[in-house]
């Protein structure tokens, strides 16, 4: 999925930290329902194309990027909680109490798990500047 971001600044690692419009399902278009924002976010990502503060850049971020990152973070607690209420419960007969407990112990390895390798592989999940735009300066907002 490639968005348009501006830079607002460079670090010394070799990111950029851009500035996106949020996403969203409605498209900002009707202004009924008063939920959308319509603000943006910050995100630092690898400044490939050598970008420099103000420019105007395509981010591009991989469909399997966002797939694994949110496998991890959302099926690999559920996935645990399920599991060691199923082992405490079926396997074990530990009872009602004492399997909800080990449920929830399972959502919390889950969540400690998707942070250490959310923090292992940061690197790998980063999205990137893959062009800068050229856009005239008397155009820019």
């Amino acid at each position: 999925m490639n968005r348009i971001a501006t830079v607002v600044s460079l670090k010394s690692d070799g990111t950029a930290v851009v500035e996106i419009e949020r996403a969203s399902a409605c498209g900002h278009s009707c202004g009924e329902c008063r939920l959308c924002d319509g603000g943006t976010l910050k995100a630092e990502v690898e400044n490939s194309a050598g970008a420099k503060e103000g420019d105007i850049v395509t981010v591009e971020t991989g469909t399997g990027m966002l797939l694994t990152g949110a496998g991890i973070l959302y099926i690999l607690p559920i996935a645990l909680f399920i599991a060691f209420y199923g082992i405490a419960e079926w396997v074990l007969s530990l009872g009602n109490k004492l399997s909800v407990t080990a449920a929830i112990t399972g959502f919390a390895a889950g969540i400690g798990i998707a942070v250490l390798i959310s923090k292992r592989y940061k690197k790998s999940f980063r999205a990137r500047i893959i062009e800068i735009i050229d856009i005239p300066e008397s155009l820019r907002r």
